[in-house]
């Protein structure tokens, strides 16, 4: 009785002994902690074309290039350059004759973040971007269509080069794969509507 009655705890030590040494072996340090005081270089690539509902052919793919800084582990602030260059479908102006544009655009963004960074390894942001567009339009005649009649068509409907302020908004998710090197997804009207793209951190 007296043996039995000294196994019983023994045992529950070494079971719970057995459930620690488990748990010490499940856990593993994390790739990265997202934290204030980080800079990262990122380099992105849309998904989609930038003028995706104009159902456009895609010339450059839309890329930006840029740095995120955390100020906090929940504030941020991001500065980036985008360019993508598509052309329009063709428009008939009569059966002989017809047009189309290309569309290069160049972006400047500048933009405050919101972070959510309690999970190891992960980073889920959201803001508001303030960019400037700058989209310079070339026509390409086609058929029978002159430049001159091209150029009055353009007259015509406004087709010019414009620059114009753009304030949108935007979610994303970035994942350390490694100290340096992450992996994130977004979603905005940046350059492109959906965009993935790859950081490096350089402090």
């Amino acid at each position: 009785m007296l043996k039995q009655f000294l196994l019983r705890p023994g045992a529950i030590i070494l079971l719970c002994a057995f459930s620690i040494s488990l748990t010490a072996q499940d856990y593993s340090l994390p790739t990265r902690l997202f934290k204030g005081q980080q800079l990262d270089a990122v380099i992105s690539v849309g998904a989609l074309p930038t003028y995706v509902a104009d159902k456009t052919t895609v010339h450059v793919p839309p890329m930006s290039a840029g740095i995120n800084y955390l100020v906090s582990s929940v504030f941020g602030v991001d500065a980036l350059v985008g360019y993508s260059v598509s052309e329009s479908p063709r428009k008939y102006l009569t059966d002989n004759a017809y047009a189309t544009w290309t569309n290069t655009l160049l972006m400047l963004t500048v933009r405050p973040t919101v972070h959510f960074t309690r999970r190891d390894n992960i980073d889920i942001y959201g803001g508001m971007a303030a960019s400037l567009h700058y989209t310079r339009i070339e026509g390409n005649p086609g058929g029978d269509l002159s430049n001159t009649r091209l150029a009055e068509f353009e007259n015509h409907l406004g087709i010019r080069d414009k620059v114009q302020p753009v304030f949108s908004g935007f979610l994303g998710a970035r994942y350390a794969l490694t100290p340096q090197i992450s992996f994130s997804a977004e979603v905005g009207f940046n350059v492109s509507i959906l965009s993935v793209g790859v950081g490096y951190r350089l402090k």
